[in-house]
């Protein structure tokens, strides 16, 4: 890795193999962890790890409400449309 403009440029052959991927993000981690503290190490990297159930159903949910929102204001076609809506959801979620 080299110095351009006092950061630290990213070589592609320093990602060749999945064992120098983990060391890169292992030394990254520590610099944060000692300049920021573990905790804010923690949180920043959590972003980029796997969802939990909750986040992915949330997600679900929120995309359920946006499409019922983009309904039209017709009480009698959200009523029709509604149910319709969630079994395509929850056929959704049986296969992930």
């Amino acid at each position: 890795m080299g110095e351009v403009f006092g950061r630290t440029e990213l070589d592609p052959k320093d990602l060749k193999t999945i064992d120098a991927c983990k060391t890169l993000v292992g030394n990254v981690f520590e610099a944060i962890a000692q300049r920021h503290g573990n905790d804010e190490a923690a949180r920043i990297f959590s972003r980029y790890g796997r969802r939990t159930k909750r986040e992915v159903k949330l997600e679900s949910d929120v995309m359920l409400l946006w499409k019922c929102d983009d309904m039209k204001p017709n009480l009698n076609v959200r009523q029709r449309r509604i149910p319709d809506l969630c079994a395509d959801d929850l056929r959704q979620r049986d296969r992930s």
